[in-house]
């Protein structure tokens, strides 16, 4: 939340859905409802990879927005690494410019990862 505070401080019209389970997955009605009124596009943050596919919540959401909508799908924090407020209003920054400058974005699996400092 420190994160989506601090863009809501910079002028930036972003929210934040948690999903803390994937299985039941929640109705769809309620995640459409609040897709349907999203203005600019969704971003969705996995932990969870699956082969061939992306990632797992990805993939379920991925199947909720509209066509006219942007979408991408980050995979981040998988191996133990966490994934710092900083770097997540990074990659928030980068989908919101993306789609101001490019129109229509849809990425279903984008991997972010961490600079290792040793």
């Amino acid at each position: 939340m420190n994160a989506i505070d601090r863009l809501r401080n910079e002028g930036y019209s972003i929210g934040l859905l948690r999903i803390r389970y994937v299985r039941p997955f929640p109705p769809e009605e309620d995640i459409s409802g609040w897709i349907n009124g999203m203005r600019g596009g969704i971003i969705v943050f996995d932990r969870d990879y699956s082969a061939g596919m992306g990632g797992v919540l990805a993939g379920e959401i991925n199947g909720l927005v509209p066509n006219n909508v942007s979408f991408e799908g980050v995979l981040a924090g998988l191996g133990g690494f966490d994934v710092s407020a900083d770097e997540f209003k990074a990659i928030m920054r980068d989908f919101v410019d993306k789609t101001e400058r490019e129109g229509l974005v849809r990425i279903r699996k984008y991997w972010y990862i961490p600079k290792i400092e040793r």
